[in-house]
């Protein structure tokens, strides 16, 4: 199938995503891939050699998620039924803005509730303040690891690097931990997700300072900002989290509980101002209006 058609394959799936969100049932393809990753850890893990295994493990789960994505390529309906069901913003999107007005009515126990669905981090003791950045703080990576991660392997090599792309963001999210239970055996699937995510998550912080400019936010220290992401824990996600520290004018990172254990992050921004509602909303418009740029890059590239 040829980019051109990808490109509005990915356009109409968008339009679908952010309409209908991510609706819940028990064959999703997600919840699929998470069965896969269960099944390989329950195979893999009684070895003794646990990075040897967990090597072993994501290799054979990775090619048979990229073989079945050459079995399935040669059908439109197909690119746009894994497409949807792949990209994650529309439902992002819709449960940041819940949180928002959860906050707005006061309702911060239901706010804390509804976060910590989102996050790993422990929410229970956030006050306003806390709520709202964490939430701004995983719209950014999600903006990127919901968008920007399947759009950019769809667009690259269609079903195949879209399965492939998605797989490993999974797995990652399930196994990739620096706990005692996996920092061996999940070593593997975290550096795959790393590499993978390379060229997307600077992809969005670039997308993301655009916006900025385009929405009137401080471009400027957007692009300021974009000299902490390499303190960042993660290789990838501080380029997304400190563009939009930047255009916001706040800053994420600090002291917060991880299973148990109190975790520092390296702060990214140099505003400290407390985040509210305002900026909640400034968040959504900055998200959503980066992906719909992205989309009309490409197609004025490769469509015009």
């Amino acid at each position: 199938m040829s980019l051109e058609y990808r490109i509005k394959l990915l356009v109409f799936a968008f339009f679908i995503d952010a309409l209908l969100g991510d609706p819940h049932y028990r064959l999703h393809p997600v919840r699929l891939i998470g069965d896969s990753v269960e099944l390989g850890e329950r195979l893999f893990y009684g070895f003794k050699h646990k990075k040897l295994a967990g090597f072993v493990c994501y290799a054979l789960l990775a090619l048979m998620w990229l073989l079945l994505g050459f079995a399935l390529e040669g059908c439109w309906f197909l690119h746009l039924f894994f497409l949807y069901s792949f990209l994650a913003t529309g439902q992002l999107w819709k449960e940041v803005r819940e949180i928002g007005k959860l906050v707005k009515k006061g309702r911060l126990n239901r706010a804390r509730s509804k976060l910590s669905l989102l996050v790993t981090r422990d929410t229970s003791a956030f006050g306003k303040g806390d709520i709202v950045r964490t939430a701004l703080e995983t719209l950014s990576e999600n903006t990127s690891d919901g968008f920007f991660g399947p759009a950019f392997f769809y667009l690259l090599g269609g079903i195949p690097f879209l399965f492939l792309y998605k797989f490993t963001e999974t797995a990652d999210s399930m196994v990739g931990y620096k706990n005692d239970r996996y920092l061996h055996f999940g070593w593997a699937f975290a550096k795959a997700d790393d590499i993978l995510n390379f060229v997307p998550s600077r992809l969005c912080a670039l997308f993301i300072v655009f916006s900025s400019f385009v929405l009137g936010f401080d471009y400027k220290n957007a692009t300021r900002c974009l000299k902490y992401a390499s303190l960042h824990e993660s290789l990838n996600a501080g380029y997304p989290e400190a563009a939009f520290a930047g255009a916001l004018g706040i800053r994420f990172g600090g002291f917060y509980r991880y299973f148990g254990k109190q975790v520092f992050k390296f702060p990214l921004g140099e505003d400290n101002i407390v985040p509210n509602v305002n900026s909640l909303e400034k968040g959504l418009f900055l998200s959503v209006t980066s992906v719909v740029l992205f989309m009309l890059f490409a197609c004025a590239v490769f469509l015009a």
